[in-house]
């Protein structure tokens, strides 16, 4: 079970990039999120130097279908596309916990 919000997410490209791509076919992506500051740097940031938002952005809720910065992630197998992790909003995160006070 993770947090997924916007500086987990930031921090996670940061320090996982280079053990994704070698550095000699991603250099200039690589020295790019080298320079930045983890507890700074923003999505925009991020996205800007990958072409892209796919590295960092808000995660769709799995029960209500809400994109939020705010996901728990919870159970599957993360390298399991079929199988993996089920993300979850504060919102419905709540909405069980109340289901469970009832009992």
């Amino acid at each position: 079970m993770q947090r997924l919000d916007e500086r987990t997410q930031v921090k996670w490209v940061i320090d996982n990039y280079k053990r994704i791509y070698r550095r000699q076919e991603r250099e200039e992506e690589i020295d790019a999120l080298d320079a930045l500051d983890p507890e700074m740097a923003t999505a925009s940031q991020v996205a800007e130097i990958m072409g892209n938002d796919s590295w960092v952005h808000p995660r769709e809720c799995d029960e209500c279908g809400k994109a939020t910065w705010d996901i728990v992630e919870m159970g599957g197998d993360p390298s399991s596309y079929d199988n993996g992790p089920r993300n979850f909003c504060e919102d419905c995160l709540r909405a069980g916990l109340r289901l469970l006070a009832k009992q």
